[in-house]
């Protein structure tokens, strides 16, 4: 397995002007076609300030030195506009949402991942770091987190359990499914 040599670093980046996500590209769209669209997608949609995108907070995760986009995440603030009995909006109205998270195609090898210099997972890294960045903005301490995950990507599903999350909705039969992390849940270090 491949081992990064260069350090991660995150910050927040303002997506209309920094020209490396311009060009981001999740992957092929060969394994997970649907998920690697939908986070170019949104990417793109931030990149472009479009409609409803336009609060997205965008952290990027560079390999440097050389600089490179190892991955990206995407927070919005409240809750999620869902149409479901279950789901109660006015719950979850200061709840911090994952709107996106993905690895940059450069970095993702389903068949030989690539690992941090700690040996850790990369995915792990930029979650880990979206909920640090969470609990250091939000007032009033961590808040509920969701995310709409694809229950049946098995990756995507472990690295949020493995983060503390928790299926809590599905949504319909071949539809993402809404997982939360529970409201005042510590950040533990990395797994």
């Amino acid at each position: 397995m491949p081992i990064l040599t260069g350090d991660l670093v995150a910050r927040t980046e303002d997506a209309t002007s920094c020209a490396d996500l311009q060009n981001f590209k999740c992957g092929p769209g060969t394994v997970f076609p649907k998920a690697e669209k939908e986070v170019d997608d949104i990417i793109a949609a931030c990149c472009a300030c479009c409609s409803g995108r336009q609060n997205t907070v965008v952290r990027v995760t560079r390999e440097e030195p050389p600089g490179t986009i190892v991955g990206v995440t995407g927070l919005e603030r409240g809750g999620l506009a869902l149409q479901h009995p279950k789901y109660t909006p006015y719950a979850y109205k200061e709840a911090a949402y994952v709107a996106v998270i993905g690895l940059s195609e450069s970095y993702r090898d389903d068949e030989d991942p690539f690992r941090t210099k700690d040996d850790g997972r990369l995915g792990d890294f930029l979650l880990y770091d979206l909920l640090l960045h969470i609990k250091k903005t939000w007032r009033g301490g961590m808040p509920w987190v969701l995310s709409l995950v694809d229950p049946d990507n098995d990756s995507s599903r472990a690295l949020f359990e493995r983060h503390d999350f928790e299926l809590y909705l599905r949504l319909g039969p071949k539809s993402d499914a809404l997982f939360r992390r529970p409201k005042n849940r510590k950040v533990p270090p990395l797994p």
